[in-house]
């Protein structure tokens, strides 16, 4: 690895700035501090104020919800609150059931924040749309026959073909698939 200093006495840890802004934070210095701002949720999630020729880096909070993006700043265990990290290791239950946890010292955590907005919590309780029930039936052969054209391909087949036709007897689920050059061509091959 070039570019890495080992430096096994070092008390504090760095934060380079480059992997911050590469990763859609938006990082604004100042003659005496510096600030680290979330897109996501338009928030300052950092402060830092200068001492010596450093910024010094207080508390980095990064919500769990954006956390995904920011893998090459610090292992992403690092990031999380400790409510967050038992609120991913036990399967996303919900913050009444991780507090009460807490409450009967099952869990040990070092702060007392709550639990971030989780992103795959929310999509979780999205409802589906039920499909539509079928409202057409055949009774035989060719009675009914869908069709779809797909196309154009970025690149053409060996004959020179963009397109293709499928045909699919709605009875016996028969497929004809036929290769066309062009999408107003109405004869295949």
């Amino acid at each position: 690895m070039l570019g890495v200093l080992f430096v096994p006495k070092l008390s504090t840890n760095l934060v380079s700035v480059t992997p911050l802004t590469s990763s859609g934070f938006v990082v604004a210095f100042s003659s005496s501090s510096c600030t680290v701002q979330d897109p996501c949720i338009g928030q300052v999630i950092g402060i830092s104020h200068k001492v010596g020729n450093l910024y010094q880096l207080k508390h980095l909070h990064v919500p769990a919800f954006c956390v995904a993006t920011t893998s090459t700043i610090v292992p992403r265990v690092l990031l999380l609150t400790s409510a967050d990290l038992w609120h991913y290791r036990l399967g996303h239950p919900l913050n009444s059931r991780l507090f009460n946890l807490f409450k009967m010292d099952l869990l040990k955590r070092n702060d007392s924040s709550s639990v971030s907005p989780c992103k795959s919590c929310k999509l979780a309780k999205h409802l589906a749309i039920p499909f539509n029930t079928r409202k057409s039936s055949s009774l035989a052969t060719f009675d009914l026959i869908h069709s779809d054209i797909w196309g154009p391909v970025p690149i053409s087949s060996l004959g020179g073909y963009f397109y293709y036709v499928c045909f699919v007897d709605d009875y016996s689920r028969y497929t004809w698939i036929y290769l066309m050059r062009q999408r107003s061509s109405s004869s295949y091959i």
